[in-house]
């Protein structure tokens, strides 16, 4: 009888239908919130993008972040007016969140000028420098920042850069026209449920660039 009983306990298949459905729900929770938190993070590299492509165009026809190019003539020695403008390269980086401080290759720092390109131009008569994102309507596109675009987005994660590629001349009317590379880096995700179900942390979204030609490095002339 004891063995009768045992073999009918071991041969017992009434849990085996929990036990498939146990792993088929994991299996499915597991690639559902996969899906979405990977259409999340392509979602942010999109707007990344829209916000490297808005902040170049934005660059160009601002005031330039290394402040020495908007009176750089290149004129000096043995420089004449119409000779080619001697070769220059600033790369600007923040070294706050809110762009009121940082550094430039060769050049002076303009904290409003990078904080203009992140955060947008004032939109009102107070004079104050923008230092996070405004969602307020604006009448002029070029007075959105980066940040309308991405929101995420810090002045520490935007790096802009003036080169000379023997545009222009020197002594031109308007100061030089640079090339201007607007670049991303250091956007990162952290995940929520993967993190829970499969132990992912963080993931960084690639560097991004985009690079145009400097039209009037003026913001009152756009």
């Amino acid at each position: 009888m004891a063995t009768a009983e045992r073999i009918s306990f071991w041969d017992d298949e009434g849990g085996a239908t929990f036990l498939e459905f146990t792993v088929g729900m994991m299996t499915f929770f597991v690639i559902l919130f996969g899906v979405i938190e990977f259409s999340y993070i392509f979602y942010q590299w999109n707007a990344a993008t829209k916000a490297v492509q808005f902040g170049a165009r934005l660059a160009a026809v601002s005031n330039p972040v290394s402040s020495d190019l908007a009176a750089m003539t290149g004129v000096g020695g043995s420089v004449k007016p119409g000779d080619a403008m001697p070769y220059f390269d600033r790369v600007c980086t923040a070294t706050t969140a809110s762009g009121s401080a940082g550094t430039c290759t060769d050049g002076t720092y303009s904290a409003p000028a990078m904080q203009a390109i992140v955060f947008g131009r004032l939109n009102d008569s107070t004079g104050t420098a923008r230092t996070t994102c405004s969602t307020a309507a604006v009448s002029n596109p070029l007075q959105n920042g980066m940040c309308n675009y991405f929101s995420s987005i810090t002045a520490q994660n935007v790096v802009i850069r003036y080169q000379n590629t023997n545009l222009g001349y020197a002594g031109r009317p308007g100061g030089p026209v640079p090339t201007i590379t607007v670049s991303v880096t250091g956007i990162s995700y952290s995940f929520t449920f993967l993190n829970g179900l499969m132990g992912f942390t963080t993931a960084t979204v690639p560097g991004l660039a985009t690079t145009v030609t400097g039209e009037d490095l003026n913001a009152a002339g756009s």
